[in-house]
């Protein structure tokens, strides 16, 4: 199984050379190349150990216990750049270092000795160490939880935003992230009957868990070498005082639904204003139609700024953006179906037309506002 191991390493390499090669890089990329890598540095440990050349290189491999800290913060940090408008480092990011930082210092002694004693049997007192094991042991878990719950609050703010959710709605990394966690049940299951219950697992249980990382790899470097960027048409896409201002750059996850309104010195005149002139703007000029319209090109074509449309439609509609622009679509296809003229022209072709780029996205958005497939809409069944 050694050259399971080495395949994953090269191929680990290759994704982040495709990754480092590629046009338009941002500090996603960066991200996604370290926690590429630092997977690679893994297999790499596993095929010198299989390949008998594990003590040999002894010196090398000293601080493999210490990847796992930086598995969870890696993926979190490529999440959270991906998820956000803001191209540029934060000094914040560093505390998501510290746990790796706090393992390599408890573990020092044992990083800098010589020899090749194994890590079972270092085994130092003082409550340092203890706390440099827990860190160890149970920081990627914490980052996998806190990545899943980011994706998921970036699922439902990005429909402030959006009109349409494919290419934004990031399904494809709340995937290859439960898949992660698959990987972390297996290492965990491992460890907790190794190491507390003493029971030996067969060997080809750790070769399952490490060729699931090898599959997760490859996913995981091409959709992110695939992805464009969620904000690359719009930069300032959650804020601003007027279209193009570029303010302070937030993250969708972190923009806050009607509430944020609550001492919003927007009065009531002028919100029943500005949807005035937001639904006239529909009807006639029919923006829904174009499928990548987002809340930034609705602001510079109206000339409203942006977190007053929001606040509008949220206060005023109690809709998001996504369900706003929406319902115009489903009601210019529900005219559509029942026109004369359109009678023998394609279902697929009228939900183009009104602005759906995709055939599940135009079924389940006319589905919910309908109780009937378009079929059945037509046909009046």
């Amino acid at each position: 199984m050694d050259n399971l191991y080495l395949i994953g390493t090269i191929q680990t390499l290759f994704l982040a050379v495709l990754i480092v090669t590629k046009k338009h890089k941002k500090l996603s990329d960066v991200f996604l190349i370290a926690f590429i890598l630092t997977l690679g540095l893994r297999l790499f440990s596993n095929f010198l150990e299989y390949s008998g050349m594990y003590e040999s290189t002894r010196l090398i491999t000293l601080i493999e216990f210490a990847y796992w800290t930086l598995f969870g913060p890696l993926l979190y940090l490529y999440i959270c750049t991906i998820t956000s408008e803001d191209r540029k480092f934060k000094p914040v990011y560093l505390v998501h270092f510290m746990p790796a930082a706090t393992v390599w210092l408890a573990y020092s002694g044992y990083i800098f000795q010589s020899g090749s004693m194994p890590l079972s049997d270092y085994k130092p007192g003082g409550i340092f160490i203890k706390i440099g094991f827990y860190v160890w042991l149970f920081t990627t878990h914490f980052y996998f939880v806190l990545s899943i719950v980011k994706l998921h609050l970036y699922q439902r703010k990005a429909r402030h935003y959006f009109s349409q959710m494919k290419n934004v709605d990031l399904h494809w990394l709340m995937v290859l992230t439960y898949g992660f966690g698959i990987f972390l049940f297996f290492s965990l299951f491992q460890l907790l009957t190794g190491g507390y219950l003493h029971i030996d697992l067969p060997e080809y249980y750790s070769h399952i868990k490490w060729f699931i990382m090898v599959a997760y790899i490859f996913a995981l470097g091409y959709y992110g070498y695939k992805q464009k960027g969620i904000f690359s048409d719009a930069d300032n896409l959650s804020g601003g005082d007027s279209p193009g201002t570029n303010n302070n750059s937030t993250d969708v996850t972190d923009a806050k639904p009607v509430e944020k309104y609550a001492k919003s010195k927007l009065d009531a005149a002028e919100s029943k204003s500005i949807l005035n002139i937001l639904t006239s703007f529909m009807e006639k000029e029919k923006p829904y139609t174009d499928d990548e319209l987002n809340i930034r090109t609705l602001s510079e074509r109206t000339d409203i700024p942006i977190h007053k449309i929001s606040q509008v439609i949220n206060s005023e509609l109690k809709k998001n953006f996504y369900e706003f622009v929406n319902e115009y679509r489903v009601n210019k296809a529900k005219t559509l179906l029942k026109d004369p003229e359109y009678e023998h022209e394609k279902i697929m072709s009228i939900a183009y037309d009104c602005g759906f780029n995709s055939k599940s996205s135009f079924f389940s958005i006319f589905k919910k506002y309908t109780s009937q497939t378009p079929a059945q809409y037509r046909s009046g069944k």
